[in-house]
């Protein structure tokens, strides 16, 4: 089994918090993460009927029978149960609880239980669990170096052309499952199980599913326009879907950790900034069976998506994703913020830096003034480059930690 980055933290948590959830899209990982944390923890699926039956019957003799330390896979599946974790855990370790689905109610926390309770998201293998590598500290380094000199001296400077491996790690995605199948048949055929079991299974544990033809026409298109502005309209009329259908439809992806939507950096912003979302699927191997023709810079968007929310999910310091873009047009595809320190981050899938490639981080940068903090353009060339003494050109294996 692949190590995971998030394991260490989630060890840690547990010898500290009562109770642990650990949530992710289906297929993510979660029970062989949880199955590798302690051998000696009892372990319950609510998949299996007999388990969740008696769950939902009487959930206190349930934990009673469960002891001290137990992990409950898919615990969306009983409310009632959860309901009654939370009022009877109350020493470290005492409760793992994962879940497919955030349904309503399932991480809010009692008053009497602050302090008590950890929540962490398990996303896709990122590229460098898959080569074995710790998680990226670049992003680190840019919060905590004084210059972009000093963030030089920090990371390589050069490295080689990796393109064809990102291609690869693109169509492959995240899941262990699906990354590990390397035929098309074989992937084909996973996807549709996959698709299957979302629509039986994970959906119907959010809400009813009135228009399956629908819900997969969406599924379709997001495949298509994964990191592109949410424009619902446009997006309901192509799928010929009503605005309300449309917004519940895609709660429901978001709720079970297929969907995210990236929203755009507004804190005590100018009317100079737009107010636009956008919508990404969580991972590039499901878009690319979803939407097989598409293999343009929004896949490759995408994935770059994930891999810097795979990287914050396991930092030192709590860091808000955003995106950015001014009325006039002028984006950055990336903002993060710490402690309203800003570092903007523009992808270009491109070798050659040309001028005209820093007029968004230029814009970015003179909108937010002294909370702007540095700039990165991630491309694929192999050298890093202080572009500026504000900005930085960095190859993306060495971005994301492939090379260090």
């Amino acid at each position: 089994m692949i190590s995971r980055h998030l394991r260490p933290i989630l060890k840690d948590a547990l010898s500290r918090f009562p109770l642990v959830f650990l949530l992710g899209a289906r297929g993510a990982g979660k029970t062989q993460l949880a199955g590798s944390l302690d051998r000696k923890r009892k372990t319950l699926s609510l998949d299996h009927r007999a388990t969740l039956d008696e769950a939902l019957s009487n959930p206190h003799r349930f934990l009673v029978n469960a002891g001290q330390a137990v992990t409950i896979l898919e615990a969306q599946r009983a409310p009632g149960l959860v309901a009654a974790i939370k009022a009877r855990v109350n020493r470290p370790g005492s409760a793992l609880l994962t879940a497919s689905v955030e349904t309503g109610g399932l991480t809010d926390i009692p008053e009497d239980m602050g302090g008590s309770v950890a929540v962490f998201e398990l996303l896709g293998l990122s590229w460098a669990e898959q080569a074995e590598k710790p998680s990226s500290s670049v992003i680190e380094h840019l919060y905590e170096a004084t210059s972009t000199k000093d963030v030089l001296s920090r990371i390589p400077a050069t490295c080689r052309d990796r393109s064809s491996e990102i291609r690869r790690q693109i169509l492959a995605g995240g899941l262990p499952e699906l990354s590990a199948l390397k035929t098309p048949s074989r992937r084909r055929a996973w996807f549709e199980a996959y698709r299957q079991d979302l629509l039986e299974r994970i959906v119907p544990q959010v809400a009813n599913l009135d228009n399956p033809p629908g819900f997969n026409r969406l599924l379709a298109a997001l495949g298509r326009h994964t990191g592109c502005v949410l424009n619902a309209l446009e997006l309901g009329r192509e799928v010929s879907l009503a605005n309300t259908s449309l917004r519940r439809y895609l709660d429901i992806l978001t709720r079970t950790h297929h969907a995210f939507m990236l929203e755009p950096y507004q804190k005590n912003s100018t009317k100079r900034l737009a107010r636009t979302t956008k919508v990404y699927l969580t991972d590039t191997g499901l878009a690319g069976l979803i939407s097989p023709a598409n293999q343009d810079d929004k896949l490759v968007k995408t994935w770059a998506a994930m891999e810097i929310r795979k990287i914050l999910s396991v930092a030192p310091w709590h860091t808000y994703l955003w995106s950015f873009r001014t009325r006039t047009g002028r984006e950055v595809d990336f903002l993060l913020e710490r402690e309203y320190r800003v570092v903007g981050i523009d992808m270009l899938w491109k070798k050659e830096l040309a001028p005209g490639d820093l007029a968004g981080l230029r814009s970015c940068r003179e909108a937010l003034q002294n909370r702007f903090r540095m700039g990165v353009l991630l491309y694929r060339g192999t050298e890093t480059v202080a572009v500026d003494e504000n900005t930085l050109a960095i190859p993306f294996p060495i971005f994301f930690g492939i090379e260090n």
